[in-house]
């Protein structure tokens, strides 16, 4: 377990935006505004916060890999924050890019069952360049969901790249998707080629005046 140690706000942040404009890795403001934050709560430390950026994360490179990102932690981390960087920036390169709430796809999904519109919906998302599923955590979902949402990740395998946020590590999916084989198959062509980044520390949504800042 890395140590984090609290830093100033500000420390820091000219060094890796001279980092990340150098690995074109992120749309600089939005993302600085949250490393600011995290160093602040002591989220990260900047050593492995740079490691993170140079080892990790190469560019928009994992797009032509196909090469899934995952990012696990706890609510609150800035999982959601670095993903959405990610994405911006594909857009921003002239990528076609899609974010969706967990939920709001699981019943878009469960919506096209009814009008039989579910093999053109998940044509379209698997053509998306990226796709952002964000907040997958503790859902009450169908059968009928999960057997699609396996399609749609099976169809996106080894061609285009999905980034998923979530709040339960690899083991936890199995309960939240209830079918032990299913879950083996869904995680081993997700993982196969993936980069799972884990994120550690307290929520930056405490408050200021909480003693836990």
């Amino acid at each position: 377990m890395v140590a984090l140690k609290k830093r100033a706000p500000g420390r820091g942040v000219g060094k890796l935006r001279r980092l990340l404009e150098l690995k074109r890795t992120y749309p600089a403001e939005p993302f600085l505004a949250a490393i600011e934050q995290a160093l602040r709560y002591g989220l990260f430390d900047l050593a492995r916060l740079e490691r993170l950026i140079l080892e990790r994360v190469p560019g928009l490179d994992f797009i032509a890999r196909a090469e899934n990102l995952v990012f696990i932690g706890a609510p609150g981390t800035g999982k959601s924050g670095l993903a959405i960087g990610l994405l911006r920036q594909a857009l921003i390169n002239g990528y076609r890019a899609r974010f969706y709430k967990a939920q709001d796809l699981f019943d878009e999904l469960y919506a096209s069952l009814a009008d039989r519109s579910t093999s053109r919906l998940l044509n379209r998302l698997s053509r998306y360049d990226v796709l952002q599923i964000d907040e997958l955590g503790y859902l009450t979902l169908k059968p009928e969901q999960v057997n699609a949402f396996f399609k749609l990740m099976d169809l996106r395998y080894a061609r285009r790249p999905t980034l998923i946020t979530s709040n339960l590590d690899y083991p936890d999916w199995y309960e939240l998707f209830q079918r032990k084989l299913l879950v083996d198959a869904l995680l081993d062509r997700l993982r196969h080629h993936c980069i799972t980044i884990r994120i550690d520390g307290p929520s930056l949504r405490v408050p200021e005046n909480d003693p836990r800042s």
